[in-house]
């Protein structure tokens, strides 16, 4: 399962939105003394609230990673449980019928484990969409 928001664009917005709080409060600086004063107040109120809300979202995301990489682990966990009760249970079955269930079980760890050792990819699996303007003919 993906992400919600890649990494790279969540520190993409979080970089503008920092630019644009530090630009806005280097324009709030400027106009005379009173104004500041009145102002500094309030921008301290909207500065704490944006960083709460940037809080918030870092903290969902880490989260939503963490219960992933959890129930991952935990199927993954299952999934042996499984396969060695399977592989006990065919001790139970008269001897000249073992050999074939066994094997089978045995290219099904192997490819289990291929795949776990396998490196994933970072390239997305997209598909060849037709071009708009050769539909149009």
């Amino acid at each position: 399962m993906e992400a919600p928001i890649s990494p790279l664009l969540f520190c993409l917005l979080l970089l503008i939105a920092m630019l644009v709080l530090m630009d806005g409060r280097r324009a709030a600086v400027q106009p005379a003394a009173k104004k500041l004063v009145d102002m500094r107040g309030s921008l301290e109120k909207i500065q704490g609230a944006v960083f709460a809300a940037f809080v918030l979202l870092v903290a969902f995301t880490f989260s939503g990673a963490a219960s992933r990489f959890n129930e991952k682990r935990r199927l993954i966990a299952e999934e042996a449980n499984t396969v060695g009760r399977t592989y006990l249970r065919l001790q139970l079955v008269p001897e000249q019928a073992q050999s074939e269930p066994q094997a089978l079980l045995r290219r099904y760890v192997d490819s289990r484990l291929e795949t776990y050792r396998r490196p994933r990819t970072a390239k997305p699996q997209l598909r060849k969409w037709p071009s708009p303007r050769r539909s149009r003919k």
